[in-house]
Order: structure tokens, then C-alpha cells, then sequence
């Protein structure tokens, strides 16, 4: 009997082993991805370099289509920042352009004030299209690409949800109160005169499907 008791100790020991060896070292080997996230606040138009990427792991079923790898980050080298990036957050393709990539002519980024907006989708994000509407006519006002989402205390409202499943994109980090377009002046101040003919709180902003 005795030698059944030791080998029972020794299998217990060794299950007991096994168990940690899955927990520590064997689930992030079979199950978790290595991705790319900053490991630094990153500003808006700012080249990248590599000490400003950290790897993380991650469930396949947490990765957005674009995600960019832990092996990705060389890709990354002379490219630029598309939109404000925070310390720790998970990066995709879409978060960065070519470091050429600037303002087009006489093109500038002016602010839509969430006393101008009658009505705009929860889901919107940077990089998202919308047509400008003028309430209650509903007169187009042209169509305009954002820039930028911002809250009320002006940080960048974002999520990790492409564009292509903008119906998935139930978790952004804040309520969104401005919204920031790519326009030119003269195309800005007939959306200011249009507001200031039909009021505050006049302007509808509608998504474009992608």
C-alpha cells in the first residue's frame, strides 16, 4: 500500500506542476497572439520609432481586422501618427500614414461645436466620411471627412473597430461632444453662416457608409 500512496502523491505533484506549467507559460504559447500596442502617449502627425511600441498578448478573438503584430513594428519606421495614440493602447494599420502625408492645399481641420450639432451617430470615428445637413430644411451642406472626435474635455473619443464594422463600434472610450473636419475656409464659413441663419444646435451629421 505504501508504494500506491507514494505514487499517488507523485501524481498529484505532477498534475499540480502541469496545471501551473499551462497557466504560466502553456495558454500564452498555444492561445495568446503577440500584438503591437504604444508604451507611450503618442501625438497626432508625430513620426514613430521603435521605442515607442511594446508588445502584448492578446486572445485571437480581441484582434480588429488591421491589427498590426509585435513583428509589424519595423514596418512602422519614418511613418506617422494618423490620430492621438494613448500609452498601452493596441495599434492597427489605420493609425498611422506615410510621414509625407500632410494637410492637402489650402485644406486645414476646423471644429464642428457641440452647439451646432442637432444630431450626429454615436459610432462616429476619425477617418469616417459624413454629409452635412442644415436643420430643419435639411439642406446638404457638402460632405466632409472627420478628423478628429472629441469629448467634453477635448481628449480624442476612439475604439479599436474598423470602419468596415462600424456597427460593432459599442464601447468608445467617451460620449462624443465636437467633431473636427477636413475642410477649406471658404467651405467653413458657409457651414458658419448656415448655422448662423438657422440657429444653434442646426446641423445633422450623417454617417457615409464606407
Amino acid at each position: 500500500m505504501k508504494w500506491k500512496t507514494i505514487v499517488g502523491i507523485v501524481l498529484i505533484i505532477l498534475s499540480a506542476a502541469g496545471m501551473f506549467l499551462w497557466e504560466t507559460m502553456g495558454r500564452e504559447k498555444l492561445m495568446l497572439v503577440s500584438v503591437l500596442a504604444s508604451s507611450t502617449d503618442i501625438r497626432q502627425g508625430n513620426e514613430v520609432d521603435a521605442a515607442q511600441f511594446k508588445e502584448i498578448k492578446v486572445l485571437p478573438e480581441n484582434l480588429p481586422k488591421d491589427t498590426l503584430l509585435a513583428s509589424d513594428a519595423e514596418k512602422l519606421k519614418g511613418k506617422r501618427a494618423s490620430r492621438n495614440i494613448y500609452a498601452g493602447q493596441q495599434l492597427c494599420a489605420r493609425d498611422f500614414t506615410e510621414a509625407g502625408g500632410a494637410l492637402p492645399d489650402g485644406m486645414s481641420i476646423y471644429v464642428l461645436p457641440e452647439s451646432w450639432i442637432y444630431a450626429r451617430s454615436s459610432s462616429l470615428r476619425a477617418g469616417d466620411e459624413i454629409e452635412l445637413y442644415c436643420m430643419p430644411e435639411k439642406i446638404s451642406l457638402g460632405i466632409y471627412k472627420v478628423a478628429f472626435v472629441r469629448d467634453s474635455a477635448e481628449r480624442e473619443v476612439i475604439d479599436q473597430i474598423p470602419a468596415d464594422a462600424v456597427l460593432e463600434r459599442n464601447t468608445p472610450s467617451a460620449a462624443i461632444a465636437s467633431v473636427e473636419i477636413l475642410c477649406n475656409a471658404q467651405q467653413y464659413f458657409k457651414l458658419f453662416d448656415a448655422v448662423q441663419a438657422a440657429g444653434p444646435a442646426s446641423l445633422l451629421l450623417a454617417m457615409r457608409a464606407h
